[in-house]
């Protein structure tokens, strides 16, 4: 996967997600208008039209997964998520960890005891594998929205 590049992994990682969602029925598109919002969710529940937006960001298993987010592109808003992507090529599926972007701050500063993101402009962390992911497994597949 290394001769891929970043901007392809991203897609690919979008499309599982755009997947995922649309199993558990999500009507699920790109906005091509927003550099913020990779991928939005529609569906009806309760008669009301309920939507989500999510930034997902895809990591591929070397040594462990790597994920980074920018505040540049950071949303703090009820239906906002971060969905990290990890695939590993040995696991038939890859591993969805969503953190919505209201929590996002908080489980950083808990996890990592680092200082804020928005004074150093980005968080990057890694997780050391899908199966062991540690204070993110509460994440794990969480696609209640």
């Amino acid at each position: 996967m290394s001769d891929l590049s970043s901007g392809a992994k991203g897609r690919i990682g979008e499309t599982l997600v755009a997947l995922e969602l649309e199993k558990r029925g999500w009507f699920v598109y790109r906005p091509d208008f927003e550099e913020k919002v990779d991928l939005i969710g529609l569906r009806e529940q309760d008669e009301i039209f309920k939507y989500i937006s999510l930034q997902v960001k895809t990591s591929f298993l070397t040594k462990d997964h790597s994920i980074t987010v920018h505040k540049k592109k950071h949303l703090e808003d009820p239906t906002f998520y971060y969905v990290f992507c990890l695939i590993d090529t040995f696991e038939k599926q890859p591993t969805f960890i969503i953190v919505p972007s209201v929590e996002l701050n908080e489980v950083m500063e808990k996890a990592f005891k680092t200082p804020s993101w928005k004074e150093k402009g980005a968080y990057t962390f890694h997780i050391p594998s899908n199966l062991r992911l540690g204070k993110w497994e509460k994440y794990r597949n969480r696609f209640k929205f």
